[in-house]
């Protein structure tokens, strides 16, 4: 009859959302999952669940009933080239993902039992997808009706929420999930700030922010760099870029910069 295998999934409505590259976060859980279906040769259950920690944290959980691990075992997985599937394996998989998680200033932990499974759980910052006091008192609200934002990202995640964030404030909104649908915006439709990220598959950041300059150099720009990617201001400024955020950006770091863009559009 085969291997079988039982997955149980624990999303809650009220999980809140992190910030993260999609492709690496996603990069990271396979790893874990594979290593989990092969604790488990004879089949078993398979756990992923997500919840919150104090409103702040979200925390992602895979867990399996397989072969576990011993305290030695444990205390080396995230070592680079440790393995315990001898010469079949490279022993990179896990090092992989405590590499993935630190880059994202997260934490990662993980409990284990001999014979009874392993359970691993990812700890990562929460987006405040819920705009602190602060940032509601600037000028965002009072001029989100007359203004439209071109919000460009190839990351899924990060594309929603912007979207999700301003669309709430009240703005018009013009997505694009890559540079040539950005530069079909810069070409058809009038908007008043772009928010870009810099490293896309197609047209990067940089062109798009120039295209957008050539149309209207008073068009506030926002370029969003990834990961530990450090742009110096002059150059910035020279290719047309006003602001420069790094991710993972607080989202209320990112709206007071968007305040300030939208008061030097006002003068």
């Amino acid at each position: 009859t085969g291997i079988k295998y039982e997955i149980v999934k624990d999303f809650p409505e009220d999980r809140l959302m992190g910030i993260t590259n999609a492709s690496e976060l996603r990069e990271a859980l396979v790893n874990i999952i594979i290593n989990a279906i092969e604790a488990m040769p004879n089949g078993g259950r398979l756990s992923i669940g997500i919840y919150n920690i104090n409103s702040e944290k979200v925390a992602i959980y895979i867990a399996d009933t397989g072969i576990g691990m011993d305290a030695e075992t444990m205390a080396r997985i995230f070592d680079p080239f440790f393995t315990t599937k001898g010469e079949h394996g490279t022993g990179l998989g896990l090092s992989i993902v405590y590499e993935i998680i630190r880059s994202h200033n997260g934490e990662i932990f993980v409990e284990s039992e001999l014979g009874k499974g392993s359970k691993f759980t990812i700890v990562l910052q929460a987006s405040k997808e819920k705009v602190s006091e602060k940032v509601q008192k600037t000028q965002l609200k009072e001029n989100a009706t007359k203004l439209t934002v071109l919000i460009v990202d190839d990351d899924d995640s990060v594309l929603y929420l912007l979207k999700d964030v301003f669309l709430n404030l009240g703005y018009k909104i013009l997505p694009a999930e890559n540079g040539k649908k950005a530069l079909e915006y810069v070409n058809t439709e009038n908007f008043d700030l772009l928010i870009t990220d810099l490293a896309l598959p197609d047209v990067n950041g940089w062109e798009i922010s120039k295209a957008t300059k050539q149309k209207n150099k008073n068009i506030p720009v926002i370029i969003l760099t990834g990961w530990g990617i450090d742009v110096p201001e002059d150059e910035a400024k020279r290719r047309g870029a006003d602001y420069i955020i790094t991710k993972p950006f607080d989202l209320d770091e990112l709206l007071l910069v968007v305040n300030n863009a939208i008061q030097s559009i006002s003068k």
